[in-house]
């Protein structure tokens, strides 16, 4: 049987659940299908305020993943105006599919993006896109057959789009990464005009890929325009002693622009990072949420969520925490990550990811989110200096968020129902409290056997 949920909860603009959304709780769970497992990945805010994730579903009976798109009113509710019941699943055919990113372009088109791949091996995969109506449909005027599919060599062995954005002309940018059998990965990005068409005046025939001179792979997974069209792309970079966050700028003819950063590039000040999401502020700085990779002496390897802010020449920006980045601890002693980042109209960073928190019953995975006033933990956010932990169900993890018109956040990812667990201490008192019931039964008589 599915167990994972498409999950969206909202906080009002103090980090406090919006108990106007949802059940009374501020968080949505829904699914596409009863035996199904689905995810949010991508998640925006539409210009009536309603809110589209997209994401996957996969019936368990079967191994294929769909496109999966769901909007929601302002309320919580599933907008029945889209698609069937406020849900929209797109099947590639003969392939598995889904979506991990979104973006909505000056005509209230979405735009999903993600992968595809064969059905049968998870072979010959490429970068997949469909645009959607206001009402879900898809729209028969983009691609062929109403999906847009870009090939790749036929040694590539993984192929996403992870990050999609609209440009001041309305093209799409899409950005992502390639790898093949030799285990080489590469930046990709991409750039389509309104119909879907490959845009054959950037990079080479409509693409650029650029693994960094020195790097043995690279992977982008977030892109951001900035006010003058330029590209900027984040992820990580494999060098030959060290891996870390790279960042680089790319012109609107999809070439590296060399008067920023290390020529080609802004590496990381901390090895064994990794950037999840970029956004720019209002003067242009760059903020980048990811995590760091660090040796802990009670568990070994361990991820610690990072916020990081680099110049408009892509260059360390000292003024902002310890030389450049924030550390950020929801738990002590646990992995956490950040996933997605925001910036507000006060020019707050918001970000958000998940936290992995131990308790007396196992370990549980939790939304966390933050928000900082410049490089300061902003207290007036939460109750824990400026920071926020929400159990939506079960097990979660925040995959993106957005920040809807009235100022409120809201942020997608999956769920699973919530579950029954017994801590050790109390399974031993049960135990105890059944032994002592017995003896006492049998001391009186009542209880035998046989």
């Amino acid at each position: 049987m599915g167990n994972t949920h498409f999950a969206i909860a909202r906080y009002k603009t103090d980090g406090s659940p919006d108990k106007t959304f949802g059940g009374g709780d501020g968080r949505v769970l829904s699914r596409f299908y009863p035996q199904s497992d689905q995810e949010i990945h991508a998640l925006t805010i539409d210009s009536a305020n309603r809110i589209v994730a997209g994401g996957y579903v996969r019936l368990v009976s079967e191994k294929s993943y769909d496109f999966a798109l769901a909007r929601y009113k302002t309320d919580g509710n599933p907008d029945e105006t889209f698609g069937e019941k406020g849900q929209v699943v797109t099947h590639f055919p003969d392939s598995m599919s889904g979506i991990k990113a979104i973006a909505i372009d000056k005509d209230g088109g979405i735009i999903a993006g993600g992968w595809k791949a064969s059905n049968q091996d998870g072979q010959d995969p490429e970068f997949a896109l469909v645009r959607y109506d206001t009402h879900g449909n898809p729209d028969e005027t983009f691609g062929e057959n109403v999906r847009v599919t870009t090939e790749f060599p036929p040694d590539s062995t993984g192929v996403a789009i992870r990050s999609i954005a609209i440009d001041h002309d309305d093209r799409i940018v899409v950005g992502g990464y390639r790898s093949d059998d030799m285990l080489e990965n590469e930046f990709i990005l991409a750039r389509y005009d309104s119909d879907g068409n490959l845009d054959t005046t950037f990079g080479n025939k409509g693409l650029a890929a650029n693994c960094f001179p020195s790097a043995v792979r690279a992977k982008i997974y977030s892109i951001a325009i900035d006010n003058d069209d330029g590209i900027v792309a984040g992820g990580w970079a494999q060098f030959k002693e060290w891996w870390g966050a790279v960042l680089a700028r790319y012109n609107s003819y999809g070439t590296l622009d060399t008067t920023f950063g290390d020529g080609d590039q802004a590496k990381s000040n901390s090895a064994q990072t990794l950037i999840n999401s970029i956004a720019i502020d209002k003067q242009g700085r760059i903020v980048v949420g990811g995590y760091q990779e660090a040796q802990s002496p009670y568990t070994g390897s361990e991820k610690n969520a990072l916020l990081a802010r680099y110049t408009t020449k892509l260059t360390v920006d000292d003024s902002f925490g310890d030389h450049g980045q924030v550390n950020i601890s929801f738990v002590p002693d646990s992995d956490s990550e950040i996933t997605s980042i925001a910036i507000d109209e006060q020019e707050r960073i918001v970000a958000g990811g998940w936290v992995r928190e131990s308790h007396v019953g196992g370990v549980a995975l939790r939304f966390a989110l933050t928000r900082l006033t410049d490089d300061d933990f902003d207290p007036e956010f939460g109750e824990d200096n400026g920071k926020v932990l929400t159990k939506v169900t079960g097990d979660q993890t925040l995959h993106c968020l957005a920040i809807d018109h009235e100022g409120r956040i809201v942020a997608g990812g999956w769920a699973t129902p919530a579950r029954v667990v017994f801590p050790p201490l109390a399974v031993l008192l049960a135990g105890l409290a059944i032994l002592a019931t017995v003896g006492i039964l049998a001391t009186l008589g009542i209880f035998w056997a046989g």
